[in-house]
């Protein structure tokens, strides 16, 4: 797990972390630049066992979950999530909206995604 406080080119924002759960090294880079450019204090985690750890400690505004990661499905994280308090955006490049069970996520983004509307997104679920 990694935590970056730092910005880009917005000052950081007081509110909890978003935690981004991927494995993709190039996907991960780009969502972090992405959150960091407009001031997100970010926890990353590449894996399940990494995301448990976090989720155990941690309530975060919002879960970005990657879908297929190689320990296994990035829904399985979802019973530990406080969704009282923690939205969730599911991503995949392999599965459809229509794959998911109603519910299971605040929203659905499929990838390749438009950097705007991955932005945009983040500050519907945010807000």
């Amino acid at each position: 797990m990694t935590m970056y406080t730092g910005t880009l080119d917005a000052p950081l924002r007081h509110t909890p972390p978003i935690l981004l759960v991927e494995d993709g090294g190039a996907m991960r880079t780009l969502q972090r630049f992405l959150l960091q450019r407009e001031g997100w204090p970010l926890l990353e985690c590449r894996d399940l066992a990494d995301a448990r750890a976090v989720l155990a400690t941690t309530t975060p505004a919002l879960v970005i979950l990657d879908v297929k990661l190689p320990s296994g499905s990035g829904l399985e994280l979802l019973p530990l999530i406080d969704r009282s308090r923690t939205r969730v955006l599911v991503m995949s490049g392999a599965a459809a909206e229509a794959d998911l069970a109603p519910g299971v996520a605040d929203a659905f983004l499929a990838k390749p995604f438009e950097l705007s509307t991955f932005t945009a997104l983040i500050e519907q679920l945010t807000n």
